[in-house]
């Protein structure tokens, strides 16, 4: 619409209307926008000097402003316990395990499925009944006073769209929202079946680009990735996998954390072992150290190491030779030389590990002498 050259300059729908402004008459008047999508180009010139915001870390490097990502794990890993963990870091600035929280930010978390006794239960042995930047939507509060949420229903995102929209105007705008878990928060559809997964994705892609930072907790699959179609990770900037760890040191939950997926740095640690155990003053943390995790190449690598007779005394003369030894095929063979010599920790040439490359054993095995 034209508007009437007699509004004062700096006015807009905040302010109130000037005296002499007719606004049914403009409305009246109003002609609907042309749909063109040549209106909405920018050229790269202009993008460069648009003054844009940057992305800021909310866990650094694992978790951005403006962004979706996902943390999957099988039944009775602990993720719960670890989503918490997050949930009061990001809250009170306090470091997530061996990541930074640069400062403390507002988080809403979202419950699918716990008993609202359980989930106060969890919460207050982690200390975190005390903390007013978390906000928590609970199912069973949900189920009885309105109805269970379902984010596969558009009419459902939209009524969390618009609280969120309501602690934005409040000054409560959460950086973070933890969605736990989708399987509970999102019912009556095929978890196989790709093109239901439109509203959904849509959908936490328009939160993204409204600032927020979502992190869908998942159950992963039977070959150990994360459960249904995987569509699900197109827009998913990291992936956070959960596995039980093979031995825990007390009687706490044992969890591996790695990332399968990552578009910003690279998380250092890449790889964690981690128990949930109770300190002195009564409160349960996970107590983690870095571990590095061992891959196949690392087997083949310690067996060039050792050699035909396993003990270093003599080197492999032909690549067929340790084909032999390791059991795999050629060609499984020579990926694995090719990843070791381009790590430098095999002779570009031979079949000689490098001083690189005995540092690597000893860290993966650390309980056997590469000298």
């Amino acid at each position: 619409m034209d508007l009437p050259d007699i509004l004062p300059k700096g006015w807009d729908l905040a302010d109130d209307v000037p005296e002499g402004v007719d606004i049914e008459a403009l409305l009246r008047d109003a002609k609907p926008s042309e749909e063109n999508l040549t209106n909405f180009l920018i050229s790269a010139k202009k993008l460069a000097v648009l003054d844009i915001p940057p992305r800021e870390m909310i866990v650094d490097p694992l978790i951005a402003t403006n962004s979706v990502n996902m943390m999957f794990a099988e039944r009775g890993t602990g993720k719960t316990w670890v989503a918490l963990a997050m949930a009061k870091a990001v809250a009170t600035g306090e470091d997530f395990l061996a990541y930074h929280v640069p400062e403390p930010r507002p988080v809403l978390l979202i419950d699918g499925e716990m008993p609202l006794a359980d989930l106060t239960e969890r919460i207050q042995a982690m200390r975190a009944d005390d903390i007013d930047n978390l906000q928590i939507l609970s199912s069973e509060v949900m189920h009885h006073e309105f109805h269970a949420l379902n984010i596969g229903r558009e009419d459902d995102q939209h009524l969390i769209t618009s609280m969120l929209d309501q602690l934005a105007d409040e000054g409560r705008k959460p950086s973070l929202i933890i969605l736990d878990n989708l399987s509970s928060l999102r019912r009556g559809v095929e978890e196989n079946d790709n093109s239901a997964l439109d509203g959904l994705l849509q959908w936490l892609i328009a939160l993204r680009h409204k600032g927020y930072a979502t992190l869908v907790v998942h159950h992963a699959g039977k070959l150990g990735n994360q459960r249904g179609a995987s569509r699900l990770e197109d827009p998913l900037d990291t992936t956070i996998k959960l596995t039980l760890a093979d031995a825990p040191k007390g009687d706490g939950a044992a969890v591996n954390m790695e990332f399968t997926k990552t578009r910003n740095v690279k998380p250092n640690p890449a790889y964690l072992t981690m128990e949930l155990v109770e300190g002195d003053d009564g409160i349960l943390d996970w107590d983690y150290g870095e571990t590095t995790k061992v891959v196949p190449q690392d087997h083949t690598l310690r067996i060039i190491y050792g050699g035909p007779a396993g003990d270093g005394s003599k080197r492999f003369a032909k690549q067929k030779e340790l084909v032999d030894a390791v059991g795999l095929k050629p060609p499984a063979i020579s990926k694995h030389l090719s990843a070791l010599r381009h790590d430098e920790l095999v002779d570009k040439k031979g079949l000689t590990v490098t001083e690189k490359g005995k540092e690597r054993l000893r860290d993966v095995f650390p309980k056997e002498t590469f000298d």
